[in-house]
């Protein structure tokens, strides 16, 4: 029992050392890759929902050593999703926990003037073509304390445009 509790200190070691050895960049580094962008989202951000009550839209945290950006959509109500933006060779890459249990990850090249335009690379947990995903995003940063979210969904190959997040953050 012990040997098998030594082995297992050693593997975890390993993998937390080989974490830690990667490089990362830190919140206030230059980025030249276009995610310093999405970092300074970090906070919380408001909007209106349908009867035009405020609520809390995104909760934004930048994670993993600087190198993802965490967002909580709707963060406690019962269709709450999570968004993670990332770099997998020099594309920004987010995937879309959705709430109807599929997984869309999509590509963009890099923020242009605050705008980052995601496309469809490939989904998980999808189970028929019929199925509805969302497929696309553009983030639009418009200043310091207003940003837009774009989605469009597909299903059967046919897009269909919204929802649209209008979102002002917190404190401003």
């Amino acid at each position: 029992m012990n040997r098998v509790l030594a082995i297992g200190t050693v593997l975890a070691a390993a993998v937390v050392g080989g974490c830690a050895s990667q490089k990362t960049v830190a919140h206030g580094e230059k980025d030249m890759s276009g995610l310093a962008g999405l970092k300074a989202l970090e906070g919380t951000w408001m909007m209106r929902d349908d009867k035009g009550q405020e609520q809390v839209g995104l909760v934004t945290k930048v994670i993993a050593g600087g190198s993802v950006v965490h967002e909580t959509m709707f963060p406690g109500s019962p269709h709450e999703m999570v968004n993670t933006y990332h770099l997998d060779n020099g594309q920004i890459v987010v995937t879309h926990y959705c709430a109807a249990g599929n997984q869309p990850r999509m590509a963009c090249k890099g923020g242009t003037n605050g705008v980052y335009v995601f496309t469809l690379r490939d989904i998980t947990n999808r189970g028929t073509r019929a199925e509805t995903y969302m497929g696309a995003l553009t983030v639009t940063i418009k200043g310091k304390n207003h940003l837009i979210q774009d989605w469009a969904s597909f299903s059967n190959g046919t897009r269909t445009e919204g929802p649209r997040f209008e979102l002002t953050r917190k404190g401003s």
